[in-house]
């Protein structure tokens, strides 16, 4: 294989990919790496500020990207989300589902027991990697279905499979997300 080939493997010009969480340290890698094979990338995250610090990586030349407010527990936003990048962009091809995480309110430490953590806590961990996954599924993938193609990619975790004791909401989050996936 030479490198034309590779090149052309890799080539997502004229393409368009959204990515949840996009400003996040994965997430925002991900980016830089579409958006150096040309993709045209919509940066979707509720801190939109923290994509600043991957701006002057998408300077190649090859493919762009945008910034945009949206919420994944906010089917409102997200949909206001979707309309900014087909106004921009004006198709949808892939959805990358990065947005999720833990918070210290649903995690066991010695201070606070399995038997204590809040509900609310809980809460928030499993939408936010369950639902945050689902609703811009719903939402995005209605635009591709229309479109009558696209692709979604789903973030999960190894703790899907092998959970670790600190952090239950999370585990089982993620294996609702791998689940959802397959």
């Amino acid at each position: 294989m030479d490198l034309n080939e590779i090149t052309k493997m890799y080539d997502f010009s004229g393409r368009s990919v959204i990515i949840t969480g996009g400003a996040g340290i994965l997430g925002g890698e991900i980016a830089c790496a579409l958006v150096g094979c040309g993709a045209s990338v919509a940066i979707v995250d509720r801190d939109p500020s923290l994509a600043d610090r991957l701006m002057n990586r998408f300077e190649t030349g090859c493919g762009q990207a945008i910034v945009v407010y949206g919420d994944v527990l906010q089917p409102e936003l997200m949909e206001q989300a979707a309309q900014q990048v087909l106004d921009t962009f004006g198709r949808v091809d892939y959805l990358i589902n990065g947005a999720g995480g833990n918070s210290p309110g649903a995690t066991t430490r010695p201070d606070q027991k399995f038997f204590d953590l809040p509900v609310e806590a809980l809460r928030f961990v499993f939408d936010l990697n369950i639902l945050g996954t689902i609703i811009p599924s719903q939402i995005f993938g209605r635009i591709m279905a229309g479109e009558g193609e696209g692709a979604i990619v789903n973030v999960s975790s190894m703790n899907a499979s092998r959970p670790l004791t600190r952090i239950p909401a999370y585990s089982a989050a993620k294996a609702g997300v791998s689940n959802f996936t397959q």
